[in-house]
């Protein structure tokens, strides 16, 4: 659990406190529930303005419930979501319109975010007419914002390299100027030279906009790079929380240190940074009963008794958080 919201000061844009989220897997004719699924689990983090703030972890881990949850897809079964100290949960429309002005996203694939009938100048027009805001000064200068000059206004998605209709998303998502985008997998479509042009092109818009990035991935190389704080969740559980430059140092949370030890090396310095103590196989181990214990405990090495008890989610230290009875 973390500090109450008046020991750290009022000023964050976001606050989540103890946000749950189950969802109903139902069958049959009759739509009757066969079993329920919680994707996330007393989820606490506080996102400060203007900083990138990562969610680490591996597919199915909850990362993307946390998003949709930050942007009124889902509402949370339990807990809250302050955005700028109100309870997103509690607006109503004019105040829902006015957060998703706010709030934009910038989808995993460009692709599938894109509507193929539209050109370029529509798709990014779209939300400037919405909100009564539209002129064709505007829609150049996001492209311009983006690196795009005015001879994409015409042109179609399917006539687009996957960055420059990544570029498209990005200008759109920024059109209404927002304080926070959420990035999804951003640019996990992407080839590898590509994604290193999206990253230094968002670094440069946050430092020019002082934009607030919530930055979803599963690349911890991009992560490391980008993010100011991150949060490692597994299950939908927090394991880790800090700054990002602490907790690839230092990582305390077992799966942590398995996530970064599945990082590709490609230099002895890489080599050095890596978790030592990870075993090269790691048997998993059935667990019966006791769902109120460690999330992770059924992959875990240094797994024991105790481990059926659920760890306490602690600062260890300069805002190092960790939920783990080893670390």
């Amino acid at each position: 659990m973390l500090p109450n919201r008046e020991a750290c000061g009022s000023s964050d844009i976001y606050s989540l406190e103890e946000v749950s989220k189950t969802f109903e897997v139902k069958s049959g004719l009759a739509r009757s529930v066969r079993a329920e699924i919680q994707a996330v689990s007393g989820v606490s983090f506080r996102v400060r303005p203007s900083e990138t703030f990562g969610i680490i972890g591996e597919t199915g881990s909850g990362k993307t419930t946390i998003a949709k949850m930050m942007l009124l897809v889902y509402r949370p079964d339990t807990g809250r979501i302050l955005f700028e100290g109100e309870d997103i949960s509690k607006f109503k429309d004019a105040q829902i319109r006015d957060y998703r002005r706010k709030v934009q996203t910038v989808f995993q694939d460009p692709t599938s975010s894109l509507n193929p009938r539209h050109k370029v100048r529509d798709l990014v027009e779209a939300p400037l007419k919405i909100y009564h805001q539209a002129s064709e000064g505007k829609v150049n200068s996001l492209l311009k914002l983006v690196n795009l000059d005015d001879s994409y206004l015409q042109r179609y998605p399917h006539t687009l390299s996957g960055g420059e209709k990544q570029r498209v998303a990005i200008a759109r998502a920024l059109a209404l100027n927002p304080e926070v985008l959420i990035l999804d997998e951003p640019t996990s479509a992407l080839d590898v030279s590509v994604q290193a042009k999206i990253i230094a092109l968002l670094k440069d818009l946050k430092t020019r906009l002082k934009i607030t990035y919530v930055f979803i991935s599963h690349d911890l190389s991009l992560v490391a790079n980008f993010c100011d704080r991150t949060l490692v969740v597994y299950r939908g559980k927090m394991c880790e929380m800090g700054e990002t430059g602490e907790i690839f140092k230092n990582p305390l949370h077992p799966y942590t240190r398995l996530l970064l030890s599945s990082v590709p090396v490609v230099s002895d310095s890489e080599i050095r940074v890596k978790p030592a103590d990870v075993p090269e196989e790691i048997p998993t181990v059935p667990i019966n009963g006791h769902s109120e214990g460690c999330v992770f405990r059924d992959r875990c090495w240094l797994r024991e008794d105790v481990c059926d008890t659920g760890p306490k989610f602690i600062d260890k230290g300069k805002e190092h958080w960790v939920a783990c009875h080893f670390a």
